[in-house]
């Protein structure tokens, strides 16, 4: 069996190797198609033409974000969110008519834990019974394009629809803000801009169809990067101990996506690969 990837396509998966011979969980059902945007972000799908059945999808690249709907798909064994953000996607890639999610335009928030005494306290100045030791707090993923250093805090909250009027402070400063209200050069990302980033990362593990450096908008089939050793350089074990954690406050950072993806929506052009 070749294992060939096309990027960015519509691709039939032919799998030769006979279905006993497997050892999946559960059996998929074939014919299968597959969306590929890097080597790590897929996804598994059927696809009649008019509807999109959707069967494994990737959480790469998406996980780090606290969700913004409740549920998890028992199908996809994803987030419910996840797998409705793969939907519009393929949607909107095969030409399908259908309704985006109605979270797209909600903020993006990073789940943090409550693990330093100067967090604790910069929460308590909002929400003083809120704030305590190793309890969670909200942290928007901000666009700054300022020289302003601002990374908000705000109270734990589940209701994704209070998160644009809640208040936030700047724990560089102690300023207040409002998602609605914030430095000029500086906004909130949301939902709707991470997905337009997310079919936009370029591939950097292998080589586009001319053998050049994978873009953001490379399709085809990819090409293996070659690697040659000409010396070895001894690398260190040792790192943050926060960052084994994906909530710790030090694995915050000031998010720049792309000056396109502000204020413009996802749209994907897919190519459609023949069946061979």
């Amino acid at each position: 069996m070749n294992h060939e990837i096309y990027l960015r396509c519509h691709t039939r998966i032919l799998d030769d190797k006979p279905q006993e011979n497997r050892k999946a969980k559960k059996p998929l059902a074939l014919p299968m198609y597959v969306l590929v945007l890097d080597t790590e972000r897929y996804a598994l799908y059927d696809h009649d033409r008019e509807t999109i059945r959707l069967i494994k999808v990737s959480e790469h690249g998406l996980g780090l974000y606290y969700r913004p709907k409740e549920g998890r798909d028992s199908d996809c064994d994803v987030a419910l969110w996840i797998k409705e953000g793969w939907q519009w996607i393929l949607n909107q890639a095969l030409g399908i008519q259908a309704e985006k999610p109605d979270w797209l335009n909600v903020p993006v928030m990073r789940r943090i834990a409550i693990t330093t005494p100067n967090v604790m306290a910069a929460l308590r100045r909002l929400n003083r019974d809120k704030a305590r030791p190793y309890n969670f707090a909200l942290s928007p993923v901000l666009v700054n394009l300022s020289k302003t250093s601002i990374t908000l805090l705000g109270p734990f909250e589940k209701d994704s629809s209070l998160w644009g009027d809640m208040s936030y402070i700047n724990i560089h400063d102690g300023t207040t803000y409002t998602l609605n209200l914030l430095p000029p050069l500086t906004l909130a990302q949301t939902f709707e801009m991470v997905f337009f980033q997310f079919h936009r990362h370029p591939e950097y593990k292998s080589l586009a169809s001319d053998s050049t450096s994978c873009k953001a908008d490379t399709a085809g089939l990819l090409k293996r990067y070659p690697v040659t050793a000409t010396s070895f350089q001894p690398i260190g074990k040792e790192t943050e101990h926060g960052w084994e954690q994906a909530e710790d406050m030090s694995t915050l950072m000031e998010m720049h996506p792309p000056l396109a993806a502000i204020g413009h929506k996802p749209v994907i052009s897919l190519s459609l690969v023949p069946d061979q």
